[in-house]
């Protein structure tokens, strides 16, 4: 399946949402507010690619780069693990997402050449079970990250064969 060209706005939380698809293309997709631009899940998504394609997650200039505080995106309910609880008054975490977020996928999935500025993350893939058949193959090559508040590129629990080259990276945090 091929998605050419898109342009979505203001879709909350998730712009795309794929769940045990493969052999997918989103090219050219103009992409901005959401928590999510594309979201892929489940075990048997596989061979995704995504290319040309630019998301601006907060369309107000250096809001979310300089006047939220991390802690407001990110916290969540306070616990052992977490200092940082939610705070109901000043709460952000509609922008905790990402431009691509995983959730236990298969994996060969092909970035390049798209554009993410003013968001909270880049590239972002979960294998919470640490099963050795999921996250795997991803690439992520001649894009550019602008203002992004956490992380560009993260791989949790267990990932394998995963490439990031030729990439722009300016103002981020880690």
């Amino acid at each position: 399946m091929r998605l050419l060209g898109l342009v979505m706005r203001r879709s909350w939380p998730t712009l795309i949402s794929l769940i045990n698809s493969s052999d997918i293309e989103i090219a050219d997709a103009r992409l901005t507010d959401g928590t999510f631009a594309i979201s892929a899940s489940g075990k048997d998504t596989a061979r995704l690619f995504i290319h040309d394609c630019t998301w601006v997650q907060d369309l107000q200039p250096q809001r979310l780069w300089r006047d939220i505080d991390w802690r407001h995106v990110h916290g969540s309910p306070k616990d052992q693990d977490n200092p940082w609880p939610i705070d109901l008054v000043n709460d952000w975490r509609q922008f905790d997402g990402d431009f691509f977020r995983g959730w236990s996928i298969r994996g060969g999935v092909h970035i390049l050449r798209c554009h993410v500025s003013a968001a909270f993350n880049g590239i972002h893939v979960f294998n919470k079970d640490c099963n050795p058949r999921l996250s795997r193959d991803i690439e992520v090559a001649h894009c550019s990250f602008r203002e992004i508040r956490d992380n560009v590129f993260e791989p949790e629990n267990m990932a394998h064969n995963w490439w990031f080259h030729h990439n722009q990276i300016i103002n981020a945090h880690k």
